[in-house]
């Protein structure tokens, strides 16, 4: 049968975090209360406690473990933080069986979580070779986006040891594409690949951001079900896996597989996908290792993106400097634009470009007809969108279907309060073959129990996609900003003016009166915070200034020409850091009457600065640990030796030789601790 919409909800509804087992790798167990007290256990909690699930369920924590690791237990449990915090702790759960265990909260209910390896852990081996391949400064000294995936792709496959190792980036509509790939040699290359989007449904690129790295040790696992309340494991690291998806890794010849997230914002950036053609154990502090490598993954993938869509913002914004520096002073706004089609049009690298207002249009380049361009303009107007952006704009206006030759993508600005002038950029259709991994309109198959089967064939399938226009980066979008002020300043104050807004078009920017209240904005401030403000609104409603003294101080010395330069962080989004300067607008010969608050989003370095320096705290308690350990170590070796040469000296039957032997043992046991 065909995919039909129906399909695709029945994938994307399956409640994939509610599967209710764990891969038998790993048990898990739920405590809550002040006696926390197990309410959900998996079946194979056996192997740790030696005790039946039955026999768990009910009972305090304390009374199933060890007095010290029930102790540990309870002071790292009252110092977990809120979902999804995670922690990863080794305790000796019972003499002689020490386990690494990871503790989360789950989501709703805040219930304490406790997942277990029931597999060996080289811990000391695992940080070496994690620090051997995972170098800071070799991946911060990429020189683009597809060299620091290249990177990526070879660095953990070094470290993990998987046959093949894929970087994934996702494009606007939820298909993704290979762009870096490291495998083994006899290996066919899935390098270019396209993967449709539903190859990863809605609620698993969720569980994705929540859970930045998943395992599956082997395919043909026997879960192991979990016994008692039901659990919500969102935040799991042992949860079991949907059986369309193990369907979907046996299609493809995979037994065993390892998953990293690459995230930016609140969304699913790309994945780092690491397949095996044999089952492979991942131990919990690799996990961890790769939990850390997705977050400094996600943070360099992100600046690196920037560092591009500024250099295109860079560009876009010299040429509409040099529009407006052309533009005639004096003239009404759409006389001295419409000198200025060809440049315009430039700006963001349209095909084509028109000017309305009201019933006028004037055009350059490749445009649809002036009937569809005012019937354009009105449905424009009628959805009161400022700024408007689209690939595919038959998709959201079917009447432009059949003029996608000129038409297939359109950015527009409104110029004016009442929409009736626009600026139109048009870009044609840009017809390209895209190569998928297996035809992305196989028809489904069911299994025998009814449920939906993932396609069989990952042969390269080669496809052409029409109706669609290069897509508009951010950075040619911000570049249009500068626009609209001028617009609006024209209808105030001589053009002359208007162009001193100009200086910093590509960041947000609020125009503020002396009072603090809201007068306008730019269309770069529509991009990063939409809806965020009202005009005429107190600008303190929706953002902080953390200055020493009020906002109205500060517009009053900016104003006298005291320009003010600090943090700001958006109410209720206290993670959004802005670097935030105010400045007077100027109105030709006459004293400044309003401000402009120029913001640029450090949200990033911040993050980054931030983890820099844990990073940097962590490396300084290790190296003194590892100082500390070398010069106990070496305290011991003389203590041993001294003891070893006594007990020689005196023979196993003097009445000493019994308490140097407990020393010998002691030591012993300092030494095992210290590795």
């Amino acid at each position: 049968m065909a995919i039909t919409e129906a399909d695709l909800e029945e994938c994307a509804s399956e409640p994939i975090h509610l599967i209710g087992a764990v891969r038998p790798t790993g048990c898990i167990f739920a405590v809550t209360g002040p006696e926390l007290r197990v309410v959900s256990a998996s079946r194979n909690v056996r192997e740790l406690l030696d005790r039946d699930v039955d026999d768990v369920l009910g009972r305090p924590l304390r009374e199933l473990v060890a007095k010290r690791c029930g102790a540990e237990l309870a002071a790292d449990i009252e110092a977990l933080g809120a979902a999804p915090s995670r922690l990863l702790r080794r305790y000796e759960w019972r003499p002689g069986r020490v386990a690494a265990t990871f503790l989360h909260r789950e989501i709703e209910t805040q219930r304490v979580i406790l997942e277990v390896g029931l597999a060996p852990d080289p811990v000391s081996e695992l940080t070496d070779r994690f620090h051997a391949q995972i170098d800071v400064h070799d991946f911060d000294a990429a020189a683009d986006l597809s060299r620091l995936m290249d990177l990526t792709a070879r660095r953990i496959r070094n470290l993990t040891g998987y046959d093949r190792v894929m970087v994934y980036r996702f494009q606007d509509d939820g298909s993704g594409h290979v762009a870096a790939e490291a495998k083994r040699a006899d290996l066919g290359s899935f390098l270019g690949l396209h993967y449709p989007a539903a190859d990863i449904p809605e609620q698993a690129r969720r569980l994705f951001v929540l859970n930045r790295v998943r395992v599956i040790e082997d395919i043909d696992y026997t879960a192991e079900p979990v016994v008692g309340e039901p659990l919500d494991l969102s935040g799991s690291m042992y949860r079991a896996v949907s059986p369309i998806h193990l369907r979907y890794l046996k299609n493809m010849g995979v037994r065993s597989s390892l998953a990293i997230s690459l995230v930016r914002g609140d969304a699913l950036w790309g994945l780092v996908a690491c397949h095996h053609e044999t089952p492979r154990a991942v131990p919990p502090s690799l996990v961890s290792l790769t939990h850390l490598l997705s977050q400094m993954l996600s943070v360099l993938a992100e600046r690196q993106e920037r560092i591009e869509q500024t250099e295109i913002a860079s560009r876009c914004r010299r040429r509409m400097q040099a529009v407006v520096e052309g533009l005639t002073p004096g003239e009404g706004l759409f006389s001295t634009l419409s000198e200025q089609l060809d440049a315009l049009m430039a700006v963001p690298s349209a095909s084509g470009f028109a000017l309305v207002e009201g019933r006028q249009i004037r055009t350059t380049g490749t445009v649809p007809p002036e009937a569809l361009i005012a019937s354009i303009a009105s449905w424009l107007t009628s959805e009161r969108r400022p700024l408007f952006w689209t690939r595919s704009l038959s998709r959201d206006y079917p009447p432009a279907a059949s003029h996608r030759e000129s038409a297939a993508g359109l950015a527009a600005l409104r110029l004016d309060p009442a929409g009736t002038s626009w600026a139109l950029w048009f870009r044609r259709e840009s017809v390209a073959t895209v190569t998928w991994a297996g035809d992305p309109d196989e028809e489904l198959t069911r299994g025998p129990d009814g449920r939906l089967m993932p396609r069989g064939s990952f042969e390269a399938w080669r496809a052409e996609t029409r109706g669609q226009s290069d897509a508009w980066d951010e950075g040619e979008l911000a570049a249009l900003a500068p626009l609209k002020h001028l617009a609006a300043q024209t209808m105030q104050v001589p053009l002359a003016a208007a162009t001193h807004l100009l200086g910093a078009a590509t960041d947000p920017v609020i125009i503020l009166d002396r009072a603090g209240t809201i007068v306008d904005w730019n269309a770069a401030l529509d991009l990063h915070l939409p809806s965020r403000f009202a005009r005429q609104a107190p600008i303190d409603e929706g953002l902080e200034l953390p200055a020493a003294v009020p906002t109205t101080q500060l517009l009053d010395a900016a104003l006298r020409g005291d320009v003010w330069v600090g943090e700001a962080r958006v109410r209720d989004e206290s993670e959004r850091v802005f670097e935030a300067a105010l400045v007077p607008v100027a109105a030709g010969e006459e004293a400044p009457e309003q401000v402009a608050l120029v913001l640029r989003d450090v949200s990033e370095r911040k993050q980054l600065e931030a983890q820099l320096q844990h990073a940097q705290r962590m490396e300084a308690i290790g190296q003194l640990t590892g100082g500390l350990a070398h010069n106990f170590n070496n305290l011991l070796a003389v203590m041993m030796g001294s003891a070893d040469l006594a007990l020689e000296e005196v023979g196993p039957d003097h009445p000493a030789a019994q308490d140097i032997e407990a020393i010998l043992n002691t030591c012993d046991d300092a030494a095992k601790i210290v590795r």
